[in-house]
């Protein structure tokens, strides 16, 4: 017996629904030093999500971290000033249980084997990153 694929069109809306459902309430603290890269991940966050923090280096994502408290962390790793595996280690220190997750443009061993929930390569698609995110914010 063959499974039932439902059409794309009303699946994909169900998916919107349920991610926009759980992500509408949630902080998310987007760490990233490409200017593009940032204000696009904010601005599709902008629309999702209860409330979007940005930072342009672990340093300063490590402080709005702790004045923030956000629910939900997006970080790159190769960043100036503090890199994102030394703020995840920093922030996993003192909340373990965080959701966090990795965008990197590195696809080795390195870059995938951080403290993350999950590692997110560089192109990152839209429903990819709210289907992660929504998949993490579950945790909460």
């Amino acid at each position: 017996m063959a499974s039932f694929v439902p059409p794309g069109a009303w699946w994909a809306r169900i998916f919107s629904l349920e991610v926009e459902e759980i992500l509408k309430n949630k902080s998310v603290l987007i760490v990233e030093d490409e200017p593009l890269t940032r204000q696009m991940l904010a601005r599709i966050l902008s629309f999702r999500v209860g409330e979007v923090i940005v930072a342009a280096n672990g340093k300063e994502g490590l402080e709005l971290f702790h004045s923030r408290n956000p629910d939900i962390i997006l970080s790159d790793l190769e960043m100036p000033v503090m890199n994102g595996a030394d703020m995840i280690r920093a922030i996993r220190q003192v909340s373990p249980d965080k959701p966090i997750v990795v965008i990197t443009a590195f696809d080795d061993d390195e870059h995938l084997a951080c403290e993350a929930d999950c590692v997110l390569v560089k192109p990152i698609f839209k429903k990819e990153l709210l289907g992660v995110l929504a998949a993490v914010a579950q945790k909460l």
